[in-house]
Parts: structure tokens; C-alpha cells; sequence
């Protein structure tokens, strides 16, 4: 219904913002304690991605109302993204990455997975921020000593998100 509608929209943007904060972090590398949302959505290696990750990965696990335009609703915050007034640091949303990560990324992850299909995008978003985690930058994050020793560890993505490791959800990887 319109509020389930409402709540996958509000997840489309929330998913997008983190997956640039992280993507920022990679191709940006570690200048992104001062670059902006509008500086990385303008740069031409991570804004296709992030479309991709609205139009092709996040737009179809949502269940949008009658008459909800996603394409227009991605469109409109592609405009916002740009906007130099939206003066969100990357570092800001970044932060508490393994309280987000599990509803904003794998539960769309484990949608995709179910139907045989992969995200390019979220496993871009995830290599950035596994690399964010090791780079000796701090991490403002409730489990951030704990991420920081799972990124470090040669088998990262599965102390991170395989059985047992430690964000929890129904996305395993490969």
C-alpha cells in the first residue's frame, strides 16, 4: 500500500546516499573527509553506478503505489544529490555503516540473489567499504574495532557477512 510504497522510497534514498558515501570513499579515497554528496554525484566514475543502483538494483524491490513514478522519483534525487545546498560531508553518512548496511544493501542483495541476479552496484558499494574499513581512517561506527580487525582478515567478506560473521541478514556471499 501507499505506506509500504512510502517506507521503499524512503529506503531508495537512504540505500543511494550510503552506497555514495562508500563508493565516494573508494574512488575519492581518503580525501572523503571533506568531499561532498554533490562533488561525488557529479564525478563520472561513481554516478553511473549510483543510477544503476536506483534504476536497475533498488527500483525493482520496491513495491511503489498506483501512479508512483520510480524512474521520475530517481530522477529527482539524482537533482537533489546534485545540488551544491544538500552540503552533506560522505564521512557524515557513512557513519554507523553496520547498523545501515543490512537494510539499505543486503536485504536488496538477498532480493536479487533469490532471483538468480547480482547487484553490481551494492558489490561495488561493499568492496569500497570493506577497503574504507581498512584503511586506517577512523570509523565511526558502535562495532568499529570489531570491523576493523573482520576487514583486515583475508576471508573479510565472510567474517563480515557469512554465516556467523557479523552483520547479520539473509545475504550470504558467493
Amino acid at each position: 500500500g501507499l505506506s509500504k510504497a512510502g517506507n521503499d522510497m524512503d529506503k531508495m534514498y537512504s540505500e543511494n546516499l550510503q552506497a555514495i558515501a562508500l563508493l565516494g570513499d573508494e574512488i575519492e579515497a581518503i580525501r572523503v573527509i571533506q568531499v561532498r554528496i554533490y562533488q561525488a554525484i557529479a564525478d563520472p566514475e561513481i554516478r553511473p553506478v549510483i543510477e544503476r543502483l536506483m534504476r536497475k538494483e533498488a527500483a525493482p524491490t520496491i513495491d511503489a503505489a498506483p501512479g508512483q513514478d520510480l524512474a521520475a522519483y530517481a530522477d529527482a534525487l539524482l537533482d537533489r544529490f546534485a545540488n551544491p545546498a544538500l552540503n552533506h560531508r560522505l564521512i557524515q553518512i557513512a557513519m554507523d555503516g553496520s547498523q545501515k548496511i543490512p537494510q539499505r544493501w543486503l536485504e536488496t542483495l538477498a532480493w536479487h540473489r533469490v532471483r538468480g541476479q547480482r547487484c553490481r552496484s551494492l558489490e561495488t558499494a561493499i568492496a569500497a567499504w570493506i577497503a574504507f574499513l581498512r584503511s586506517g581512517h577512523p570509523i565511526d561506527d558502535p562495532l568499529a574495532d570489531k570491523l576493523r580487525e573482520a576487514a583486515a582478515d583475508p576471508n573479510a567478506i565472510e567474517r563480515l557477512f557469512g554465516d556467523g560473521g557479523l552483520i547479520a541478514s539473509d545475504w550470504r556471499p558467493a
